[in-house]
């Protein structure tokens, strides 16, 4: 009997589920998902997930939504190095899974086809034994075994660097044509029981399976694809591995009977990589190295007074470039100082963990950032001369937030206009109009020949007089332009590209010709925007793909070339020399929505350049984000809580914080910043600086290095770290300590690792403005990305300090931390990125507000520790119950968005309101908004209707006045539903804490008292309205919870900034008062 898919098993849990036994189950509408073109999308994975891991067991989870079965084998997942070392899931041209691991010889098969446009979860496992099983939608689809996972030959246990790609098998080939959501990667195999947890609790990991093996170390992978509510979308944000990392060091705890500690060859009497044991083996009597135990600890003894480089050394840790690593050593020093070093092959030069106390158990840390992939060297013991006794407790090295976050290979849709780029379907579709017959043609301008008679129109840049030839007019020579006659008719043509004074265009066998002009090496150029030949203009700070295929004539050249905004960027694929069409490319970052322009250049006199097929498309483009709504399946933003912070787009946004700042004779800022965007460009950070007058600002240099400039006298003096490791598509935490006075030492951090610089003026400084994610200074430098956590001390902070600000990797609350504690006014400033307009000031007054749009967020669902979001922050949207957690569709602005996050019931007749008894009704609901006074637009706690003319019912809703009242609003029947005619204020809403209302409504049409409701289960608010001349307008709107609804489907822009929970509707009855104060008993317990 043939297997078929288990349709039964539906998630039951975190779903807004009607308890009352109607079956009015809401969908909720606030999953997200990657959509995969089939044509070049494809996310490129770094090789790190894979390199020196144990693969011999793993699981490999998502969501796939196919749009059409495919027509060849589409990878979900390829990883390729040699014939014995496959890892590779993907789905066959009739719809079934395939796997191919290890020594397999060919693609194993599942069973079971999956169909077109549905949702389903997808889950390959694999274990040491040869066992993979294949799952669809928690049930098994096919069992195989017997592969060979655990030979030498099949490599699966430490996989090779090659490339590891989702979506694709490379950039090119077997490209997935659907849609991909919450896509994990685990070193574990998944049992049946995780797999169907995982189905049926689609908000949560695996790993909260109860009696479930898994641990957090084996989630290796994660793109929750969640996060695209920003725009510019150059990396899918991996949520696995934050904070600190596995154990690199062999014998970390100092165990007698474990190998990894070894002598280096200064030792007298101890060959070289001799292993350490517990007996002293030095021949020398003034040293000694053993293990042995130490105020009941296993420890190891090391003891040497000469003055040669005395250490022992674990050289067995792989470290990966761009990864910042954590040494820590646990030490108690009798005498002398204990030195530890990383090779300065792979790590920042000459850079020593050091003790500094005796007599106690010392902690001695240190942070590094790896400048180059390789093995390494944990040397610990002194180094270039000293002497040392200690007791060694461990010695330990892991990686902080080893992320792999997937850069995209997505691109949006060609912004060509029809023919605009192709050139290849005749000329009907680019007139302008009708055929010219008289007047005087224009200069730089297309047309088509029509009729020829007296005027020569070669003369004016046409190849010949053919009727049907397509050229640009030129002057050159002088000629003057032709008047045209009955006899001589054109067509003007739509194209926009234009000539230098002397040089020719015209279309050639359904190409563009370019013909070198004299006194130039620049012959022809097209405008960028809607107004020329695009569908809509280029937006600023955003990435954008030129492709393209040209030739040259024998011997001539050309290279294509993109400027915009005065910045130009030659194409990837260099100079065109080759008579065959070849493919070329050239990928920029706007710097202007009218002035960026495709260039032909390098082209001399009578040159001759052909180009067809040109496109232009947006890299990482948000319309890569689908929208994975109305699935129980996906899991849903809403049930969880995340963080959403606002994106800096790199042009004009910016926190303006307006309320004076004055540095003092020491400051330091620290903050976490993302940054995306081109490279070699500046970002602004933190500026207070004015005129170059005063204060100082923080930048991050063109070359990735952080960066202080202190102003003094009208002149700014800049000051960079060592260190170039501020890499973008990566989370950087800096601190920057900036001295006042001349020739002191200031302190540049990044990931906790430490440089000096020495200052050679001293800082004016003036109460002035600052602004976060801006740089000042004449290039204007504005952040592209994200910034959070920046606070502002009135001190110098500590090494120690440092560290403990940057908390492993893991975002401290400055007001947790011990300088804090100590002394509050030490922290001056503290903001946090929350993605709203107004950032307040948690240590002051000094509150800030958005400058320029930033428009678009960065959504950060819940990770594994479920107090912070999947890349180590604590969240802003922090669920305290079961309610629904919903936010504005940008939290910033007033906006219209069709995927809020909502919930959507459909219309039944347990919401019918049209006549006699069944017009009662009452609601009751818990809600707690996140913020009050003066909201950017009205938020709608619950409604039924549409806001479509004629379609308007009702609606529970906080309006957006300076008091934030709570209104119940509806539109009369005698109005038609055309208008909310009918108002009730509840009362004001002037904190963010729960608050419970009950409104009923008692179905007349008699003015008086028709509305009562009652308030956190207080007395009757007793309301009319006296425009209310009928009941209530009743229609077959659906109920929405968190919008109001633009459609039946879709919202309207005034979701609910918020929670909202245990909302009930009662038809055809009023809530009593009894009744209402009974309800808010029974809540406010778990609404504190």
């Amino acid at each position: 009997m043939p297997a078929t898919i288990q349709k039964t098993l539906k998630p039951t849990k975190y779903r807004a589920v009607d308890t009352s036994g109607n079956n009015n189950h809401g969908q909720i509408y606030s999953g997200r998902g990657l959509e995969f073109d089939g044509v070049s999308d494809s996310l490129s994975v770094p090789t790190g997930v894979t390199h020196n891991q144990d693969w011999r067991s793993g699981t490999i989870a998502t969501y796939l939504y196919l749009e059409s079965t495919p027509s060849t084998s589409d990878r979900i997942f390829s990883h390729f190095s040699s014939s014995h070392t496959r890892l590779y899931f993907a789905l066959q041209n009739n719809g079934k899974l395939r796997h191919q691991l290890g020594d397999e010889d060919n693609f194993t098969d599942g069973n079971i086809a999956l169909e077109n446009k549905t949702w389903y979860r997808v889950v390959l496992t694999w274990n040491i034994d040869g066992t993979v099983n294949t799952y669809i939608n928690g049930v098994l689809d096919k069992a195989s075994t017997g592969l060979e996972l655990n030979t030498s030959d099949t490599s699966m246990g430490s996989l090779s660097v090659n490339s590891v790609r989702i979506g694709g098998h490379n950039s090119t080939l077997n490209l997935f044509d659907g849609k991909m959501s919450n896509f994990q990667m685990w070193n574990s195999t998944w049992t049946q029981s995780d797999v169907t947890f995982d189905y049926l609790n689609p908000e949560s990991l695996a790993l909260n399976n109860g009696g479930t093996l898994l641990t957090e170390s084996n989630l290796k992978l994660w793109y929750p694809m969640q996060d695209g509510h920003r725009g510019q979308q150059s990396y899918i944000l991996d949520g696995a591995s934050t904070g600190l990392g596995e154990e690199l060091v062999t014998n970390a705890d100092m165990n007698p009977d474990g190998a990894g500690w070894q002598f280096n060859n200064k030792w007298e009497g101890i060959a070289n990589d001799t292993y350490v044991s517990t007996t002293n083996l030095s021949t020398d009597s003034d040293e000694s190295v053993f293990y042995t135990t130490f105020q009941g600890k296993q420890v190891l003894f090391l003891k040497t007074s000469n003055a040669s480089s005395n250490e022992i050394v674990d050289q067995s840790i792989a470290v990966l470039s761009g990864v910042t690593y954590k040494f820590h050593i646990r030490a108690w020093i009798v005498s002398g100082e204990l030195k530890a070093y990383q090779s300065n092959a792979n790590f920042q030069d000459n850079v020593f963990q050091r003790s500094s106390t005796t007599g106690q158990w010392e902690d001695i840390i240190g942070y590094l950032t790896c400048d180059s992939s390789g093995n390494t060297g944990f040397n610990v013991g002194v180094n270039d001369g000293g002497n040392v006794e200690c007791y060694i407790d461990f010695a330990s090295a892991k990686p902080v937030n080893d992320k792999h976050h997937a850069t995209t290979v997505f691109l949006g849709d060609d912004l060509f206009d029809s023919n605009k780029g192709t050139f290849t379907n005749g000329s009907n579709e680019l007139r302008t109009g009708s055929e010219i017959t008289s007047g005087t043609l224009s200069d730089n301008t297309w047309y088509e020949i029509s009729a020829q008679d007296g005027v020569d129109f070669t003369a004016i840049g046409a190849p010949n007089n053919n009727v049907g030839t397509i050229f640009c007019s030129t002057t050159e020579g002088g000629v003057s332009l032709p008047t045209m006659d009955e006899n001589d008719k054109v067509y003007e043509i739509d194209l926009s590209w234009t000539t230098a004074v002397t040089g020719k265009m015209h279309l050639d066998s359904n190409t563009l010709k370019i013909i070198g002009a004299a006194g130039t090496t620049s012959p022809a150029s097209l405008i960028l925007n809607d107004a020329a030949d695009l569908k809509e203009d280029l937006v600023v700070g955003r990435t954008y793909k030129v492709t393209y295929q040209a030739k040259v004539e024998s011997g001539d050249s050309c290279t294509f070339k993109v400027v915009s905004g005065g910045v130009t960027t030659s194409a990837q694929t260099g100079n065109v020399t080759s008579t065959s069409f070849v493919d070329g490319s050239i990928e920029f970052l706007c710097k202007s929505a009218d002035n960026s322009k495709l260039q032909a250049s390098g082209t001399g006199e009578n040159e001759v350049v052909f180009i067809d097929n040109i496109t232009i498309k947006e890299v990482g483009v948000a319309s890569g984000w689908t929208d994975a709504d109305q699935q129980l399946d996906i899991p849903q933003t809403a049930l969880q809580s995340y963080n959403q912070l606002a994106w800096f787009e790199g042009v004009n946004d910016r926190v303006i914080c307006n309320d004076g700042f004055t540095p003092g004779n020491h400051t330091t800022v620290a903050f976490w910043v993302y940054m995306n965007g081109a490279d070699g460009e500046s970002r602004g950070l933190f500026d207070s600086i004015s005129w170059n007058t005063s204060n100082f600002r923080i930048i991050a240099s063109g070359n990735n290095e952080l960066t202080v400039q202190i102003a003094s006298d009208g002149a700014v003096t800049s000051y960079t770290s060592e260190m170039t490791n501020m890499t973008k598509g990566k989370w950087i935490h800096c601190v920057v300590h900036v001295p006042k006075a001349a020739s002191s030492t200031g302190n540049l951090y990044v990931n906790g690792e430490k440089s000096t610089y020495s200052t050679t003026t001293t800082m004016e400084s003036s109460s002035r403005d600052i602004n976060i994610g801006y740089g000042g200074g004449l290039n204007q430098a504005y952040l592209n990305g994200v910034i959070t956590e920046v606070s502002v001390w009135n001190t110098t902070l500590s090494s120690a300090n440092v560290q403990e600000l940057y908390n492993d990797g893991k975002g401290l609350n400055a007001k947790e931390h011990s300088k804090y504690i100590a002394n509050n006014s030490l922290l001056t400033g503290y903001w946090k990125n929350n993605g709203l307009a107004r950032w307040d000031d948690l240590a002051g007054s000094n509150h800030g507000v958005i400058g320029g749009s930033c428009s678009e967020t960065l959504l950060l669902p819940a990770g594994v520790d479920a107090s912070r979001d999947n890349q180590g922050f604590l969240m802003n949207r922090q669920k305290d119950t079961n309610s629904l957690n919903l936010k504005t569709s940008e939290g910033l602005t007033v906006v219209s968005d069709n995927n809020p996050d909502a919930v959507i019931i459909q219309d039944s007749e347990s919401f019918d309101h049209s006549d006699g008894s069944n017009s009662k009704l009452s609601i009751s609901a818990w809600f707690k908004a996140n913020s009050y006074g003066s909201l950017p637009q009205d938020q709608v706690i619950v409604s039924k209707g549409t806001s479509d003319s004629g379609k308007r019912e009702w609606k529970l809703l906080l309006d957006d006045s300076s008091t934030t009242q709570l209104l119940f609003m509806a539109s009369s029947e005698g109005n038609g539903g055309s208008g909310n005619d009918l108002t009730y204020d509840l009362g004001d809403i002037t904190d963010t804490n729960w608050h419970h209302i009950v409104v009923t409504y008692d179905g007349t049409a008699i003015a008086g008292n028709e509305v009562v409701a009652y308030l956190d289960g207080g007395s009757a608010i007793e309301l009319t309205d006296a425009d209310a001349e009928a009941k209530i307008n009743a229609e077959d709107g659906n109920v929405c919870i968190g919008d109001i609804l633009l459609t039946n489907t879709g919202g309207d822009g005034f979701e609910f900034d918020g929670q909202i929970d245990d909302v009930c509707y009662y038809n055809r009855k009023i809530l009593s008062a009894t009744e209402a104060k009974r309800n808010y008993n029974a809540g406010k317990r778990s609404h504190r």
